[in-house]
């Protein structure tokens, strides 16, 4: 999670705990107390999100973020005189001002500072309203009120950030849970988004940890336009979850920010997509510190879909009560079914090397660079698209999975498939003498994530 919304998160939570405060009382409070998180409540995860930042942290963020609010040339003859808010604004344009200095800076001016605090929080918590000029000479002066009179002005509205997305009343759990970082640390999940999408994850009966996130999300400006995804963080990867996580959150940043005109052209948004997983693969490897994960992700268009993976998270179609896999593994075991070392396919879940992948998200070789798997489906091709992470692929078996999708209601599919294979010992009932087979799958060995977009009515 970024900064701006770690403290969005921080105010909020706080204002549900306490609603007799102000988003200006609690960044004051940040600001000048010496004890910031004394201002934050610990009746949640608040404290918790920002415990990573400090004063200075703040005041670089609201500078930051006043700089982006103003497209005002500052050095207009009509703002001369105003020599705090030109020096500022200059030197910061010009990159005169380090981030050190920026905090030296506005430290050295607490009203300035107080007035850009308040001008951020008026225009980013309240952006109907405007600043109230009024209350704001109460403590700074003049000269500082007529410069925050011009960050405020109507044609620079520009300062709502894309990150207030966290406050739409229309905002789906499971965006939320992604945005905040809070689904990894739950053991169980469900999600239903709408009328058709639909998702549950579990954390097994083995491992420890959640490493497995799943997202579904409408895109603003048309419902009909979904994205679903399911990233299983890989288990012998360090906290193959930061990476699971960090997936689902660029994910449903990318989605968000598509245009109307890439839902009905789908070579484009393949090429966007594709683009979007090479960048998300660098970042991993850059910071994620060998943490991988897999990729799963549906996209329903205009006339199409398209399902795209890297690694062993498998998307099936359902048309007419019959079960079609659409994607391809990315595993050892895929390459000896494919060579014909195994003759039935329910086999390569018991094979004992059937958890090594071949490829993810966050293994970067520039030898054989990242290919992720594009797949383009009619949209009156299929009753139902279903995603699902191998916690659930290797405990039951395509006939069990069909079995379900087709005998449960649309609302509950994703949850019975997660019930399943958290209660569903799998035995493999013939060539039990074979020392490359297991004879059996423990039920609930690994995190179990479905997701579901059915059109059934």
């Amino acid at each position: 999670m970024q900064r701006l919304e770690k403290i969005d998160y921080a105010i909020i939570e706080t204002l549900k705990a306490h609603p007799e405060g102000t988003p200006e009382g609690i960044i004051r409070g940040m600001l000048f107390s010496g004890r910031m998180h004394n201002h934050i409540t610990s009746s949640n995860n608040a404290r918790r999100m920002i415990e990573d930042l400090t004063p200075d942290d703040v005041i670089k963020e609201i500078a930051i973020q006043a700089l982006r609010v103003s497209k005002i040339d500052l050095r207009a003859g009509n703002l001369s005189g105003k020599a705090n808010c030109v020096k500022f604004y200059d030197s910061l344009k010009d990159l005169k001002i380090k981030k050190n200095e920026v905090v030296s800076f506005l430290k050295s001016d607490p009203d300035f500072l107080k007035a850009l605090a308040y001008s951020f929080t008026q225009n980013r918590y309240y952006p109907n309203n405007g600043v109230n000029l009024k209350k704001l000479d109460s403590y700074v002066s003049p000269s500082i009120i007529d410069c925050i009179r011009y960050l405020s002005r109507e044609e620079n509205k520009e300062i709502k950030p894309k990150n207030l997305r966290i406050f739409h009343d229309n905002i789906n759990k499971c965006e939320s849970d992604i945005i905040h970082g809070v689904q990894l640390q739950k053991k169980n999940v469900e999600y239903m988004v709408g009328t058709s999408m639909f998702a549950s994850s579990s954390i097994g009966n083995v491992k420890p940890t959640q490493e497995d996130s799943v997202l579904l999300s409408e895109y603003p400006k048309n419902k009909d336009y979904k994205m679903l995804l399911v990233a299983d963080g890989v288990g012998g990867s360090q906290n193959g979850g930061a990476a699971s996580s960090y997936v689902a959150e660029e994910m449903l940043e990318w989605f968000k920010g598509l245009k109307k005109e890439d839902f009905e052209n789908m070579d484009m948004l393949r090429a966007k997509l594709s683009q979007k997983i090479q960048e998300m693969n660098r970042e991993v490897v850059r910071t994620k510190n060998g943490s991988q994960t897999t990729f799963l992700c549906g996209i329903v268009g205009k006339n199409e879909t398209l399902v795209s993976s890297v690694g062993d998270s498998r998307g099936y179609i359902v048309k007419n009560n019959e079960l079609i896999q659409v994607t391809k593994d990315d595993s050892q075991v895929q390459k000896y079914y494919d060579a014909g070392y195994i003759r039935r396919k329910d086999d390569m879940r018991f094979h004992i090397y059937s958890n090594i992948i071949t490829s993810c998200i966050g293994s970067l070789n520039p030898e054989r660079p990242l290919r992720p798997h594009m797949y383009r489906i009619k949209n009156t091709d299929y009753d139902s698209l279903v995603l699902l992470s191998d916690g659930v692929t290797d405990c039951l078996s395509d006939s069990r999975i069909m079995a379900i999708t087709a005998n449960t209601p649309k609302e509950k599919i994703a949850s019975a498939l997660i019930d399943a294979a958290n209660t569903t010992r799998s035995y493999r009932k013939e060539q039990k003498g074979e020392f490359e087979y297991k004879e059996y799958i423990e039920a609930g060995k690994d995190n179990s994530t479905a997701a579901i977009f059915s059109k059934k009515r």
